[in-house]
């Protein structure tokens, strides 16, 4: 019997505090508009707390790498719109882009390099921006075997990596570290012959100085895995065996050599699966999730995802979903999704009508009050200390100071076995006293909230 009550209130903490201290909702959806189709394909974060988004513009016979800055509710503040491109010159997009240290942008893609009597190459092109947009250089990388840039990491010295693909007969992936001033430091190659590399490419960083590299080969049929030093060299390298036009969209080292990947089906049963690696990369456990698009690794358990028609997902590795918002886009196409600096997931990507003319791009905010970078405070009991309890007195609240300093404004609120808010207060300092006033015998849940750093929730017993 002592066994079963256990269970029931094991159960009973989860769901409520799953209910009362995670409710999610849309802190911002903002769409952005070009007289052609605009696709955005990448997001960062930026050092004012606001975000930078890249991708391009096209229409029948072009296209020009598009740039908007905004500020932390994904209103513009300026943006960039490329006008290289002319029926003579060149076509260019641009698939990545970060903030480097000091505040100037790089970011990376792709310039068709038109010439008349000698047709085209691909060459990868690097754009360095300052703060406000204005252009600082531009390289544009290659010889005669197409080249493409796909991703970004950067570095505290304003240096920066750049991932790429080169189109040679066994179509081969790069990584080149380049300065601030876009001069060449050292380059690699790295292959999975006899697959071959197509694009959705992404560079992650190890927990360490090491590097992730995720690969997309022959056409969706295996995910090419490959994790190297901070110079490139190869430590190990895996493929695994994808199914139904299967690409890797997520990548991260969970543990001291252990990973997750979240990949993409393409074609039926349009699913996605979350797969744990081990130390050779390769597959201990796999689990299946309602098919995303994109997708943001936080920890061994928790991830973000959005889908087509603008689903944005929280799930577990188990492949449960723990909540989806829902934006009524049917056209909705998220192509990168982030988790910011409160831990909330942000989606850019664009809304194509099927017209060969117009299309819209997007960022996309939603938040929960567990947001992804204070859940490891919910396993630090010392940000939330509660006694005596039980109690049939009154109840102590402590919080850090560190915490009570840092954070916004910190709400409690105490809940019910029921469900119904019994009590909930506004801390103006990191010591609560609850009286034990009216209250009836049984559990309780405390949830303690700050909108942008924190939830961390208790139960607690009144005899």
């Amino acid at each position: 019997m002592k066994l079963l009550y256990n269970i029931t209130l094991l159960l009973f903490i989860s769901l409520y505090s799953t209910i009362f201290c995670s409710a999610q909702s849309v802190d911002f959806y903002r769409q952005f508009s070009s007289t052609r189709e605009l696709i955005l394909n990448s997001i960062d974060t930026t050092s004012d707390g606001g975000y930078i988004s890249a991708g391009f513009v096209k229409n029948s016979i072009g296209s020009d790498y598009y740039v908007v800055k905004t500020d932390s509710l994904g209103i513009e503040q300026w943006r960039r719109e490329n006008t290289l491109y002319n029926s003579l010159d060149s076509s260019n997009k641009m698939y990545a882009i970060k903030q480097l240290p000091d505040s100037s942008y790089i970011m990376c893609g792709e310039i068709d390099d038109f010439q008349v009597g000698l047709g085209s190459r691909l060459l990868g092109y690097l754009v360095k921006l300052d703060s406000n947009g204005g252009m600082i250089w531009e390289k544009m990388i290659g010889d005669t075997i197409d080249r493409i840039f796909i991703d970004i990491q950067i570095f505290s010295d304003n240096s920066f990596l750049i991932l790429g693909e080169k189109h040679d007969s066994t179509r081969i992936l790069t990584l080149e570290k380049y300065d601030s001033a876009g001069n060449s430091i050292w380059y690699q190659e790295y292959n999975f012959y006899p697959d071959l590399i197509y694009s959705n490419n992404t560079i992650v960083k190890c927990l360490n100085s090491d590097f992730l590299l995720l690969a997309h080969l022959n056409f969706g049929q295996n995910i090419g895995i490959i994790r190297v030093d901070s110079t490139g060299n190869l430590i190990i390298k895996n493929a695994i065996s994808g199914v139904s036009n299967e690409k890797g969209i997520a990548v991260k080292e969970i543990g001291n050599y252990s990973y997750e990947l979240i990949t993409r089906q393409e074609l039926s049963p349009y699913n996605s699966r979350i797969f744990q690696l081990d130390s050779l990369l390769t597959i201990s456990s796999v689990s299946t999730f309602s098919q995303l698009w994109s997708a943001a690794i936080v920890d061994s358990m928790i991830f973000y995802g959005a889908f087509l028609e603008m689903y944005v997902y929280k799930g577990n590795s188990f492949g449960d979903s723990i909540w989806y918002q829902y934006i009524n886009e049917p056209t909705g196409i998220p192509n990168k999704t982030i988790v910011n600096r409160k831990g909330c997931p942000v989606t850019c990507g664009n809304i194509d009508d099927g017209s060969a003319t117009i299309s819209v791009g997007f960022l996309l905010e939603v938040c929960d009050s567990t947001s992804t970078t204070n859940i490891n405070l919910l396993k630090d009991d010392v940000k939330l200390e509660i006694y005596p309890n039980p109690s049939n007195q009154n109840l102590n609240i402590m919080i850090s100071e560190e915490f009570f300093l840092n954070a916004d404004t910190i709400e409690l609120f105490l809940y019910d076995q029921g469900g119904e808010l019994q009590r909930n207060f506004i801390l103006t300092a990191p010591r609560l006293v609850i009286e034990n006033d009216n209250l009836p015998p049984g559990v309780y849940i405390i949830c303690l909230y700050s909108h942008s750093q924190s939830i961390i929730s208790k139960k607690i017993i009144i005899k």
